[in-house]
Protein backbone atom coordinates (compact mmCIF):
# COMPACT_ATOMS: atom_id res chain seq x y z
CA UNK A 1 0.00 0.00 0.00
CA UNK A 2 1.09 3.63 -0.67
CA UNK A 3 1.88 5.19 2.28
CA UNK A 4 2.90 9.00 3.30
CA UNK A 5 6.16 9.34 5.23
CA UNK A 6 5.41 10.66 9.09
CA UNK A 7 1.53 9.68 9.06
CA UNK A 8 -0.72 6.69 10.10
CA UNK A 9 -4.06 8.06 9.52
CA UNK A 10 -6.03 11.15 7.67
CA UNK A 11 -6.88 12.42 11.00
CA UNK A 12 -3.05 12.75 11.90
CA UNK A 13 -2.70 14.65 8.32
CA UNK A 14 -5.91 17.01 8.81
CA UNK A 15 -4.14 18.24 12.33
CA UNK A 16 -1.40 19.66 10.65
CA UNK A 17 -2.64 20.78 7.14
CA UNK A 18 -5.88 22.63 7.41
CA UNK A 19 -8.85 22.12 5.59
CA UNK A 20 -8.67 18.31 4.66
CA UNK A 21 -11.49 16.30 3.98
CA UNK A 22 -12.23 14.17 6.62
CA UNK A 23 -13.23 11.21 4.00
CA UNK A 24 -10.12 11.63 2.11
CA UNK A 25 -8.28 8.66 2.01
CA UNK A 26 -4.63 8.76 2.93
CA UNK A 27 -3.38 6.85 0.12
CA UNK A 28 -5.30 9.21 -2.48
CA UNK A 29 -2.42 11.55 -1.95
CA UNK A 30 0.11 9.46 -2.46
CA UNK A 31 1.11 11.03 -6.24
CA UNK A 32 1.31 14.51 -4.51
CA UNK A 33 3.11 13.40 -1.90
CA UNK A 34 5.74 11.74 -4.34
CA UNK A 35 7.14 15.57 -5.23
CA UNK A 36 7.27 16.58 -1.78
CA UNK A 37 9.53 14.47 -0.60
CA UNK A 38 11.59 15.15 -3.68
CA UNK A 39 11.28 18.86 -3.17
CA UNK A 40 12.38 18.35 0.87
CA UNK A 41 14.67 16.24 0.21
CA UNK A 42 16.60 18.65 -1.90
CA UNK A 43 16.76 21.22 0.83
CA UNK A 44 18.05 19.00 3.82
CA UNK A 45 19.44 16.23 1.82
CA UNK A 46 18.17 12.51 1.72
CA UNK A 47 20.22 11.41 5.02
CA UNK A 48 18.58 14.43 7.48
CA UNK A 49 15.06 13.01 6.02
CA UNK A 50 15.88 9.81 7.07
CA UNK A 51 16.95 10.49 9.86
CA UNK A 52 14.07 12.73 11.16
CA UNK A 53 11.64 9.75 9.86
CA UNK A 54 13.45 7.71 12.09
CA UNK A 55 13.40 9.32 15.33
CA UNK A 56 9.44 10.41 14.21
CA UNK A 57 9.40 6.64 14.92
CA UNK A 58 11.04 6.72 17.75
CA UNK A 59 9.10 6.35 21.63
CA UNK A 60 10.88 9.00 22.84
CA UNK A 61 11.55 11.52 19.81
CA UNK A 62 15.21 13.22 20.40
CA UNK A 63 14.28 15.91 17.43
CA UNK A 64 10.91 16.81 18.26
CA UNK A 65 11.15 20.39 16.37
CA UNK A 66 12.01 18.79 13.94
CA UNK A 67 9.59 16.20 13.49
CA UNK A 68 7.05 18.51 14.26
CA UNK A 69 8.52 21.02 11.26
CA UNK A 70 8.88 18.35 8.93
CA UNK A 71 5.07 16.79 9.41
CA UNK A 72 3.68 20.32 8.44
CA UNK A 73 5.86 20.65 5.90
CA UNK A 74 4.85 17.50 4.24
CA UNK A 75 1.34 17.44 4.91
CA UNK A 76 0.64 21.16 3.17
CA UNK A 77 3.01 20.92 0.32
CA UNK A 78 0.90 17.45 -0.25
CA UNK A 79 -2.11 19.60 -0.46
CA UNK A 80 -0.36 22.26 -2.50
CA UNK A 81 -0.13 19.38 -5.22
CA UNK A 82 -3.27 17.67 -4.69
CA UNK A 83 -5.81 20.57 -4.76
CA UNK A 84 -4.87 20.72 -8.68
CA UNK A 85 -6.22 17.26 -9.12
CA UNK A 86 -8.88 18.09 -6.16
CA UNK A 87 -10.18 21.09 -8.31
CA UNK A 88 -10.52 19.69 -11.59
CA UNK A 89 -12.78 16.26 -9.93
CA UNK A 90 -14.98 18.86 -8.79
CA UNK A 91 -15.58 20.82 -11.85
CA UNK A 92 -19.11 20.81 -12.89
CA UNK A 93 -20.14 19.37 -9.56
CA UNK A 94 -21.83 21.68 -6.53
CA UNK A 95 -18.70 21.79 -5.32
CA UNK A 96 -16.54 23.40 -7.88
CA UNK A 97 -14.07 25.89 -6.64
CA UNK A 98 -13.69 29.15 -8.21
CA UNK A 99 -10.41 30.35 -9.28
CA UNK A 100 -10.14 32.90 -7.50
CA UNK A 101 -11.15 30.42 -4.14
CA UNK A 102 -8.49 27.97 -5.22
CA UNK A 103 -5.68 30.54 -5.37
CA UNK A 104 -6.25 31.90 -1.89
CA UNK A 105 -6.38 27.93 -0.68
CA UNK A 106 -3.26 27.01 -2.35
CA UNK A 107 -1.74 30.46 -1.25
CA UNK A 108 -2.53 29.38 2.61
CA UNK A 109 -0.83 25.71 1.56
CA UNK A 110 2.28 27.39 0.52
CA UNK A 111 2.63 30.19 3.14
CA UNK A 112 2.27 26.74 5.89
CA UNK A 113 4.96 25.04 3.53
CA UNK A 114 7.19 27.94 3.84
CA UNK A 115 6.71 28.84 7.71
CA UNK A 116 7.37 24.90 8.39
CA UNK A 117 10.30 24.32 6.01
CA UNK A 118 11.83 27.78 7.87
CA UNK A 119 11.35 26.39 11.06
CA UNK A 120 12.97 22.94 10.07
CA UNK A 121 16.04 24.58 8.38
CA UNK A 122 16.57 26.96 12.16
CA UNK A 123 16.16 23.60 13.90
CA UNK A 124 19.04 21.60 11.39
CA UNK A 125 21.13 25.06 11.42
CA UNK A 126 21.79 24.61 15.96
CA UNK A 127 21.83 20.93 15.54
CA UNK A 128 24.16 20.11 12.81
CA UNK A 129 24.99 16.34 13.75
CA UNK A 130 21.16 15.69 13.24
CA UNK A 131 21.10 13.50 10.12
CA UNK A 132 24.92 14.65 9.47
CA UNK A 133 23.94 18.10 8.40
CA UNK A 134 26.94 19.71 9.31
CA UNK A 135 28.70 17.11 6.57
CA UNK A 136 26.18 18.23 3.86
CA UNK A 137 27.03 20.06 0.96
CA UNK A 138 24.56 22.83 1.67
CA UNK A 139 25.54 23.19 4.55
CA UNK A 140 29.50 23.51 3.94
CA UNK A 141 28.91 25.89 1.31
CA UNK A 142 26.86 28.38 3.72
CA UNK A 143 30.01 28.46 5.89
CA UNK A 144 31.83 30.04 2.59
CA UNK A 145 29.37 32.56 1.45
CA UNK A 146 30.23 36.33 2.28
CA UNK A 147 26.13 36.34 3.36
CA UNK A 148 26.02 34.08 6.18
CA UNK A 149 22.43 33.75 7.15
CA UNK A 150 18.96 34.78 5.95
CA UNK A 151 18.95 37.53 8.86
CA UNK A 152 22.20 39.13 7.39
CA UNK A 153 20.79 39.57 3.57
CA UNK A 154 17.11 40.10 5.06
CA UNK A 155 19.18 43.77 6.44
CA UNK A 156 19.94 44.31 2.49
CA UNK A 157 17.01 43.02 1.19
CA UNK A 158 13.83 41.90 2.53
CA UNK A 159 13.23 37.91 2.11
CA UNK A 160 11.09 37.96 5.08
CA UNK A 161 14.10 36.29 7.01
CA UNK A 162 13.41 33.08 5.42
CA UNK A 163 16.01 30.36 5.87
CA UNK A 164 14.06 28.05 3.36
CA UNK A 165 14.14 31.45 0.60
CA UNK A 166 17.96 31.58 1.79
CA UNK A 167 18.78 27.77 0.95
CA UNK A 168 17.47 28.27 -2.73
CA UNK A 169 19.78 31.33 -3.83
CA UNK A 170 22.85 29.97 -1.94
CA UNK A 171 24.00 29.16 -5.28
CA UNK A 172 23.14 32.70 -6.44
CA UNK A 173 24.91 34.50 -4.05
CA UNK A 174 28.36 31.98 -4.40
CA UNK A 175 27.74 33.17 -8.24
CA UNK A 176 27.45 36.63 -8.24
CA UNK A 177 29.69 37.21 -5.58
CA UNK A 178 32.12 35.31 -7.86
CA UNK A 179 31.33 37.19 -10.99
CA UNK A 180 30.73 40.83 -10.08
CA UNK A 181 31.62 41.60 -6.49
CA UNK A 182 35.40 39.57 -6.22
CA UNK A 183 36.74 41.06 -10.03
CA UNK A 184 35.55 44.78 -8.38
CA UNK A 185 36.98 44.54 -4.95
CA UNK A 186 38.42 41.27 -4.16
CA UNK A 187 36.98 38.89 -1.42
CA UNK A 188 34.88 40.67 0.77
CA UNK A 189 35.65 39.06 4.17
CA UNK A 190 38.95 41.33 3.96
CA UNK A 191 37.88 44.54 3.38
CA UNK A 192 38.81 46.54 6.11
CA UNK A 193 36.33 50.01 5.25
CA UNK A 194 33.06 49.16 6.48
CA UNK A 195 30.81 51.17 4.75
CA UNK A 196 32.43 49.93 1.51
CA UNK A 197 32.04 46.33 2.64
CA UNK A 198 28.32 47.23 3.54
CA UNK A 199 27.54 48.75 0.25
CA UNK A 200 29.50 45.62 -1.52
CA UNK A 201 27.02 43.45 0.77
CA UNK A 202 24.31 45.71 -0.64
CA UNK A 203 25.42 45.66 -4.41
CA UNK A 204 25.00 41.18 -4.04
CA UNK A 205 21.98 40.92 -2.37
CA UNK A 206 20.51 43.19 -4.34
CA UNK A 207 21.46 41.62 -7.51
CA UNK A 208 20.77 38.14 -6.39
CA UNK A 209 16.80 39.21 -6.52
CA UNK A 210 17.02 40.51 -9.04
CA UNK A 211 18.19 37.38 -10.92
CA UNK A 212 16.02 35.35 -8.44
CA UNK A 213 12.78 37.52 -9.54
CA UNK A 214 13.52 36.37 -13.63
CA UNK A 215 14.43 32.29 -12.36
CA UNK A 216 12.24 31.22 -9.75
CA UNK A 217 8.74 30.19 -10.20
CA UNK A 218 6.86 33.00 -7.99
CA UNK A 219 5.35 30.40 -5.50
CA UNK A 220 9.42 30.08 -4.77
CA UNK A 221 9.56 33.55 -3.94
CA UNK A 222 9.16 35.29 -0.53
CA UNK A 223 5.57 36.14 0.35
CA UNK A 224 6.18 40.32 0.80
CA UNK A 225 7.57 39.85 -2.97
CA UNK A 226 4.63 36.95 -3.84
CA UNK A 227 2.48 39.99 -2.77
CA UNK A 228 4.03 42.86 -4.77
CA UNK A 229 3.70 40.52 -7.92
CA UNK A 230 0.15 39.62 -7.38
CA UNK A 231 -0.54 43.72 -7.09
CA UNK A 232 1.22 44.17 -10.21
CA UNK A 233 -0.86 41.61 -11.92
CA UNK A 234 -4.32 43.76 -10.69
CA UNK A 235 -2.38 46.38 -13.52
CA UNK A 236 -2.24 44.21 -16.37
CA UNK A 237 0.36 42.22 -18.10
CA UNK A 238 1.36 39.15 -18.03
CA UNK A 239 3.50 36.85 -15.82
CA UNK A 240 6.81 37.39 -17.04
CA UNK A 241 6.05 41.00 -17.92
CA UNK A 242 5.76 41.75 -13.97
CA UNK A 243 8.65 39.57 -13.61
CA UNK A 244 10.91 42.04 -16.35
CA UNK A 245 9.59 44.94 -14.53
CA UNK A 246 10.69 43.88 -11.09
CA UNK A 247 14.17 42.37 -12.10
CA UNK A 248 14.31 45.81 -14.13
CA UNK A 249 13.76 47.86 -10.73
CA UNK A 250 15.91 46.34 -8.96
CA UNK A 251 18.95 46.22 -11.41
CA UNK A 252 18.07 50.21 -11.62
CA UNK A 253 19.16 50.15 -7.69
CA UNK A 254 22.53 47.37 -8.50
CA UNK A 255 23.64 49.47 -11.04
CA UNK A 256 23.65 52.59 -8.94
CA UNK A 257 25.37 50.59 -6.51
CA UNK A 258 27.99 49.14 -8.77
CA UNK A 259 28.85 52.55 -9.79
CA UNK A 260 28.72 53.68 -5.97
CA UNK A 261 31.72 51.04 -5.48
CA UNK A 262 33.74 51.98 -7.91
CA UNK A 263 33.92 55.81 -6.83
CA UNK A 264 34.51 54.95 -3.21
CA UNK A 265 37.43 52.79 -4.36
CA UNK A 266 38.94 55.44 -6.26
CA UNK A 267 38.60 57.68 -3.23
CA UNK A 268 39.95 55.14 -0.83
CA UNK A 269 42.72 55.11 -3.41
CA UNK A 270 43.98 58.66 -2.96
CA UNK A 271 43.30 58.59 -6.62
CA UNK A 272 41.53 61.90 -7.69
CA UNK A 273 38.80 62.21 -11.03
CA UNK A 274 39.01 64.34 -13.29
CA UNK A 275 35.85 66.32 -12.89
CA UNK A 276 34.70 69.52 -12.26
CA UNK A 277 32.62 69.07 -8.85
CA UNK A 278 32.64 65.38 -7.67
CA UNK A 279 30.12 66.21 -5.43
CA UNK A 280 27.31 67.52 -7.78
CA UNK A 281 24.11 66.28 -6.84
CA UNK A 282 23.42 64.47 -9.53
CA UNK A 283 26.49 62.31 -8.57
CA UNK A 284 25.07 61.59 -5.27
CA UNK A 285 23.53 58.07 -4.43
CA UNK A 286 21.29 57.37 -1.09
CA UNK A 287 21.51 53.81 0.15
CA UNK A 288 17.95 53.06 1.83
CA UNK A 289 17.26 50.29 4.01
Amino acid sequence: MNTIDFFDSIDEFRSFAPGVDGSLLLESLYPSFLPTRTKIQEVITLAVYDAIKADSAAENSAHMPAVLAIKSAVSNYTMYKYLIFDAVSKNGSEQKLYKYQLEEIREEYITLFWASMDELLRYLNSHPDLGNWKDSDQYKQLQELPIKNAKEFNGYFGIDNSPYFFSKIQFLIKKINQDQIIPRIGDISLLTNKKLKDKCKRALCSHVMAEAAMLFDITELPKSIRNDVAHEFTKGGTAVQVREKLNAIIMKDVLGYYADIERSKTLSSGVTENVVNNNRESDKIYFMS
